[in-house]
């Protein structure tokens, strides 16, 4: 497959992604999320005023994953299903503030719909960074879906 493939697959063009959301949606399936998400929950960048590292990828990464949940609304009997996502997270303490006035995650989070791989996900997280070259492109490894 060529980059073109991606730009001109069913989804996209439903969706009419542009060629620069294509490649950002590409790139956040890579070990590029940790240079987004890292800086989006920097409070202390934040704080400072100081610009996100990769603001048009940022950007471009947005404005596609707006423009990819008019798929479901498109199609109406998925809208009025009850759809169970679940999130594994690891090396986290539940502070008190949290349980009385909630949160809200800063960076892009992903799901899954059965509860069994979010807690083995979250163990991925744990380990250090893989060392074969083919799991450092892929970590961790993504679901090849739109």
């Amino acid at each position: 497959m060529v980059f073109q493939d991606f730009v001109q697959h069913e989804i996209a063009v439903r969706c009419s992604l542009s060629p620069a959301e294509v490649l950002a949606l590409r790139l956040y399936t890579t070990q590029v999320f940790s240079c987004v998400n890292g800086p989006l929950r920097d409070l202390e960048r934040r704080a400072r005023g100081d610009a996100h590292p990769l603001p048009v990828t940022t950007t471009h990464l947005m404005t596609g994953i707006k423009k990819l949940r008019t798929i479901p609304a498109q199609d109406y009997s998925q809208t009025t299903v009850r759809q169970d996502y679940y999130r594994g997270i690891s090396n986290a303490t539940i502070l008190e503030q949290f349980l009385r006035e909630g949160g809200t995650e800063l960076a892009l989070m992903s799901g899954e719909q059965k509860s069994p791989t979010a807690p083995k996900r979250a163990l991925l997280h744990t380990q250090k960074s893989p060392t074969s070259p083919k799991k450092a492109l892929y970590y961790p490894p993504p679901k090849e879906t739109y």
